[in-house]
């Protein structure tokens, strides 16, 4: 398996070329580059999340955490005053109940190189960030060549794991590992975890069908 390094470097090539390629071929605002460079860059490191040592999923669960305290300081906003150890309480608590509890529950239901390590669960990520983005009113075709960016690190990702199972670096004969075939897969091997997969993913389609016919 790549280490996080390897996975950045090779995120930050894939975004860059990806950037480029899009900005001369559809001629799209220089300003808007960098968002596709972020999102292949973010897409590369989604399959990780499933890593409990890795990095990926403790950056996501402490910008939860973050975004869980801001969201309860503003509720609070009129409070503070009257109540200020119960309302920096609150905050430090929902940002600990998000980083701490949140994410041991997610360590506990997820395995590493599950179902984050399929093309299905690329679509997922696809799908759900194209969602987000119409809700807040990104146009159609900003939402769809950003998702698309995210899927493109999110196959570098799946593939470097799996050129890595097959590839010696260290000039020894080529000896697959045992990793081989576990990190680009179509579905996960849990039949359970497919169909929930599955379910939610047809979710996202009637969802982004209902978004973009309104």
């Amino acid at each position: 398996m790549a280490g996080y390094k390897a996975h950045l470097a090779t995120g930050m090539l894939i975004g860059g070329i990806t950037t480029i390629s899009v900005f001369i071929v559809l001629a799209i605002d220089i300003l808007f580059s960098p968002f596709i460079f972020l999102a292949v860059i973010i897409g590369s490191f989604l399959p990780d999340l499933d890593s409990d040592t890795g990095m990926p999923v403790k950056m996501l669960f402490a910008s939860l955490g973050m975004v869980a305290a801001i969201w309860a300081g503003y509720m609070l906003l009129d409070r503070v005053s009257d109540e200020p150890v119960k309302s920096i309480a609150t905050i430090v608590g929902s940002y600990g109940a998000v980083y701490i509890i949140l994410q041991r529950i997610f360590k506990k239901f997820t395995k590493h190189r599950g179902l984050f390590h399929s093309i299905l669960a690329l679509l997922i990520a696809m799908l759900t960030l194209n969602y987000l983005l119409l809700i807040f009113e990104f146009s159609l075709f900003e939402s769809r060549l950003l998702s698309i960016s995210l899927g493109v690190g999110y196959l570098g990702h799946l593939i470097l794991d799996e050129v890595n199972s097959v590839i010696n670096l260290s000039g020894i004969p080529f000896i697959p590992k045992k990793s081989l075939g576990s990190a680009l897969k179509i579905v996960s091997k849990s039949s359970r975890v497919n169909m929930i997969a599955f379910m939610i993913l047809g979710i996202l389609i009637i969802m982004t069908y209902f978004q973009t016919s309104t």
